[in-house]
């Protein structure tokens, strides 16, 4: 039984009747949780204040609409409710009593707690409103709250069904009219046949626009490089430079057999004069001078060619110059490329499913990665037959655009983003089921 005067019940009652007609006058769920736990303080005094739920965690906490649920005291409180019983209705209780295995719960709360359900229903989502003060809860104070909480769920109750369920209800009364059902299907046919532009995206970046590819003239060992990642250059300024030694020592020693092939053929001519064994051997001596002149020639061309030079003036395009020295490589192989970096285009690569039927000259626009807010504008140059493997295994079609290179002087190479290449005209509807239709056709083969 609660003792209270007449004059104290009355301004309880007072109190309940201003708390609904709050709730009443609320527009959202959160406006109402949050008069739940900031102006039940008019009810009775307490320090802190937080609204539990099973299924969302903290909703709300006094002193603040808004809060970071990654909070410590969030996360903390989140977790001391969830091992919590909470089966009673209300239950007040004393932190200092309690069986917590720490006292982490004094950097948070006040000594005091009480906890009450606002729903009573058993299959209900299950919330609860704690309290937390200085001072013991008593009987007539927890009596007032689970009346208040009692009252607020109704209203809560109240508004969520005005809000969702009634609007459900009102459209589905309407839409048993003859008159809704034929303008809500010949609005449907209406938007579903909008002409709508068909485009795909694609992973893209921007590339060099005929570049000098530079590729090993010899088998070798790159023994020098003589230029740094995207360094400027020009035309015969030495890039690279292939080990020596071997080619050296071998020219070397063609040379010395040169010599002494000539040396022999002067002795054999002198002997010439007066042997005629000597006579018959002038022949095979010069062809073997012959063939050691054009060793000689080869091995001295292939000397000239271990110091790579630059074809024409631009920026020198590898990735470490580290990486190449000591290396072996094969006649043919690419080394780098020189590229004049004012001139460059857009490379894309469709997966194959994207591959769709575009116009000549298709629009391409190019959102950068570095600058999205302003599209590079490019039109489709080139479209691969077939699929190329990718490195992670899969297949795609290459795809080249043009740039108006005046319009964007400043493009960097090897900026990369994201590709829109614009097809055929189609209607909404196929814009929005394309896909779908795909995968149910390549699943159910119909």
């Amino acid at each position: 039984k609660i003792s209270m005067s007449q004059t104290e019940s009355c301004e309880v009652l007072a109190t309940l009747f201003h708390l609904s007609k709050r709730i009443r006058t609320a527009t959202n769920p959160a406006e109402i949780k949050f008069v739940l736990v900031n102006e039940t303080q008019t009810l009775l005094p307490y320090r802190q204040a937080a609204f539990y739920s099973d299924k969302r965690g903290v909703e709300s906490i006094s002193g603040v609409s808004n809060f970071d649920q990654h909070a410590p005291y969030i996360q903390w409180l989140s977790q001391w409710f969830a091992k919590t019983p909470k089966n009673a209705s209300s239950r007040s209780m004393s932190l200092n009593l309690s069986s917590l295995a720490d006292d982490s719960w004094s950097e948070w709360l006040p000594p005091h707690l009480l906890i009450v359900r606002t729903n009573l229903e058993p299959a209900a989502e299950n919330s609860y409103l704690m309290l937390a003060r200085e001072e013991k809860f008593s009987q007539e104070e927890i009596a007032i709250i689970e009346e208040w909480a009692e009252v607020w769920h109704e209203h809560f109750q109240q508004y969520d069904k005005n809000t969702w369920l009634d609007r459900l209800t009102r459209l589905k009364k309407r839409s048993k009219t003859l008159s809704f059902r034929v303008i809500t299907i010949a609005a449907l046919v209406g938007i579903s046949l909008i002409p709508v532009k068909l485009s795909v995206l694609a992973p893209a970046e921007l590339i060099a626009l005929n570049p000098s590819m530079i590729r090993a003239p010899m088998d070798g060992v790159i023994d020098q490089i003589h230029i740094e990642p995207n360094q400027r250059v020009t035309a015969n300024q030495a890039l690279l430079e292939f080990d020596r030694v071997n080619l050296q020592s071998r020219l070397n020693v063609a040379k010395q057999t040169l010599e002494t092939s000539k040396a022999e053929y002067r002795q054999q001519a002198q002997n010439a004069l007066f042997e005629r064994d000597s006579k018959a051997k002038l022949a095979v001596l010069r062809s073997q001078i012959e063939e050691k002149e054009l060793e000689v020639q080869y091995l001295e061309s292939l000397n000239q060619r271990s110091l790579v030079t630059s074809p024409s003036d631009g920026i020198a395009l590898i990735n470490d110059t580290n990486e190449w020295l000591g290396k072996p490589v094969v006649t043919g192989e690419k080394l780098l490329m020189i590229a004049d970096e004012t001139q460059s285009q857009v490379e894309a690569w469709l997966s194959p499913s994207d591959v769709i039927e575009f116009p000549e000259n298709a629009k391409v626009t190019l959102f950068l990665s570095a600058n999205p807010i302003e599209p590079v504008n490019a039109k489709l140059s080139y479209l691969s037959h077939q699929a190329e493997l990718q490195a992670d295994s899969t297949y795609a079609y290459r795809l080249r655009a043009q740039i108006d290179l005046q319009q964007y002087p400043n493009l960097r190479i090897g900026q990369k983003g994201t590709a829109r290449i614009d097809g055929q005209t189609v209607t909404l509807i196929y814009w929005v089921f394309r896909r779908p239709m795909a995968a149910i056709r390549g699943w159910l083969g119909i």
